[in-house]
């Protein structure tokens, strides 16, 4: 009983670690493009380190969390969160690798790919930006 025990707390602290995806994100990347192309919008992915990277932890509060950033997403764009955890990728649907190999997004994190419904890459943007710049960067490689 008592392995039994300790296995099902390290199975839930694995779980854990991998951070969920904020309200109105996705880990599906092949479900927010088929999305997109329904809603006739663009994918913004966001690979990001949520619980080690203090950069990430800035532009999530200061711009992703924010109201204006909010609305603007709901009008124009799917969201998908890729969180790169400290340890070994957590098996879910998030397809981490799978899905940066195809991005590439480079660099380190933050790191935000624009992707269209076709799924052909956009543009990107490396780093932290003040929510009204990080809106209209995305709109410019949304035109």
């Amino acid at each position: 009983m008592k392995k039994f025990l300790i296995a099902c707390a390290a199975v839930c602290c694995a779980a854990l670690m991998a951070a969920p995806a904020p309200k109105g994100w996705t880990t599906d990347y092949d479900g927010a493009l088929k999305q997109a192309a329904r809603e006739k919008k663009c994918v913004l992915v966001l690979f990001t380190g949520s619980e080690w990277c203090g950069w990430c932890k800035k532009l999530r509060k200061e711009t992703l969390d924010q109201a204006a950033f909010r609305k603007f997403a709901a009008q124009n764009l799917v969201l998908v969160y890729m969180d790169i955890p400290r340890g070994p990728e957590p098996a879910g649907p998030t397809r981490l690798k799978e899905v940066s190999a195809k991005l590439r997004p480079g660099g380190g994190v933050p790191c935000t790919v624009i992707v269209g419904a076709d799924g052909t890459v956009k543009g990107k943007i490396s780093g932290h930006r003040p929510l009204k710049r990080y809106i209209a960067e995305i709109k410019e490689l949304t035109k």
